[in-house]
């Protein structure tokens, strides 16, 4: 039966058709290394092994070691599933896979499946996984997973004392939550930083020039604010301005953000800003609002603006009121 179905695999119950390959899977010397021996040597005990493992805990709990299989061929790879031991209080999360399907994000994708349906169906909000020490590729797979490491457990009839990793939705809520706001601050900055290196009022002196260091090199800056767009690289961007700001053609300017709203996912950002802009343009006086688009990354340099685009309020353009209310 069914339970699972990702973009490449199917995860499915166990049945003692399955014997050969939990025969080979579990004398596979990885396993033997990582999980340890469980005195399977024959189709007879690998059908054992599967009524009185996995088909008995399904019946028990609704949930077991998983079948895996490639939809593209039914090739057997592995298993993954939820166990319930009575050595643990928690559910935990058990994934193994034959050697020749590793490095091929079977076990991440078959696993994040498993973790979406304890959270989802099942309503697990804490799952937990062990290891045994020397396994850093699992250690690696469970951190993508949010898991963490909290402490060395000794299981009966295990000699070695295990890598226990919790998963808890409450805490990475929590943690995800903190770190949203962290970057939330640095953003923030980023763009006061932007508004702030055209001020040229009350004796400010502007620093355009400091754009360089606020965006990636290949930033796209778009002014669209006529009938078509006018797209510049960063330095093409910088230069006009610098002069215009720094020759008296513009005065007195300003430019503020008003009201934001900003999504974070990952590594990308995109932030949509109301703004207004003041001053004196070769002697006349201006105090226009408008709309600018703005985009981050996450860069081995910290988080830099990839690309801006602004429009401006004109007749027929009118700032929404629930902008303008804010």
């Amino acid at each position: 039966m069914k339970i699972l179905e990702t973009d490449r695999l199917t995860l499915r119950l166990q049945t003692t058709n399955d014997s050969a390959f939990i025969l080979e899977l579990l004398n596979d010397p990885s396993w033997l290394q990582f999980i340890g021996d469980r005195c399977v040597r024959t189709l007879d005990d690998a059908r054992a092994y599967i009524l009185n493992g996995p088909v008995r805990m399904y019946e028990q709990f609704g949930f077991c070691l998983y079948l895996v299989e490639r939809k593209e061929d039914h090739a057997q790879i592995g298993i993954c599933g939820l166990v319930k031991r009575d050595s643990l209080k928690d559910v935990d999360i058990g994934f193994a896979f034959l050697p020749k399907y590793w490095s091929k994000g079977y076990a991440y994708e078959a696993a994040s499946a498993v973790m979406s349906y304890g959270k989802d169906t099942l309503g697990l909000s804490r799952i937990v996984a062990i290891t045994a020490q020397e396994n850093q590729a699992s250690a690696r797979l469970l951190e993508k997973l949010d898991f963490r490491f909290e402490r060395l457990i000794q299981l009966a009839n295990v000699p070695e004392e295990l890598k226990l990793f919790v998963f808890d939705k409450t805490k990475n809520y929590i943690k995800k939550q903190r770190e949203s706001s962290e970057t939330k601050v640095i953003l923030d900055r980023l763009t006061a930083s932007f508004f702030d290196a055209f001020t040229n009022i009350n004796g400010n002196k502007p620093n355009v020039r400091a754009l360089t260091e606020l965006f990636i090199p290949e930033a796209m800056i778009i002014k669209n604010t006529d009938c078509a767009p006018i797209i510049y690289s960063l330095q093409q961007f910088i230069e006009p301005r610098e002069k215009l700001l720094s020759e008296g053609n513009l005065i007195n300017f300003k430019e503020e953000e008003l009201y934001e709203i900003t999504e974070i996912f990952g590594n990308i950002a995109h932030r949509f800003s109301l703004y207004r802009k003041i001053g004196v343009m070769s002697g006349e006086a201006f105090d226009t609002m408008g709309m600018k688009t703005m985009q981050f990354i996450r860069t081995p340099c910290g988080w830099k603006i990839s690309s801006i685009a602004w429009d401006d309020e004109r007749n027929g353009l009118t700032i929404p009121e629930k902008y303008r209310k804010k």
